[in-house]
């Protein structure tokens, strides 16, 4: 998932409702949490990290995370491992101010 911002913000969080949409458990497909970082750019080819969730134990179907404010004009979930019952994005929101305003 990759998003074009249109201006440069300074974004300090964001948040992801997350979908399991092969959540099967009769055949063994269980609900696990995603492991993903969210990555900032600001010409779509050299990306950084704002948020390393890589290491995540928790499964969340809201998942709310604040970081350090950085700025960008693109920003992506990359996903680090798919869980059994798959994974998917029903609503994907970032948080800040256009940096023109900060």
């Amino acid at each position: 998932l990759m998003v074009y911002l249109d201006n440069i913000y300074r974004l300090s969080a964001f948040s992801v409702i997350w979908a399991e949409p092969e959540l099967d458990y009769g055949a063994g497909r269980v609900p696990a949490p995603s492991k993903y970082r969210l990555e900032y750019s600001m010409d779509a080819t050299e990306w950084k990290t704002a948020f390393d969730a890589g290491d995540n134990a928790t499964d969340l179907l809201i998942d709310y995370r604040e970081f350090e404010p950085v700025s960008a004009l693109w920003v992506r979930r990359k996903g680090l491992v798919v869980p059994p019952a798959g994974v998917g994005v029903i609503h994907f929101a970032v948080f800040g101010a256009k940096a023109s305003s900060c």
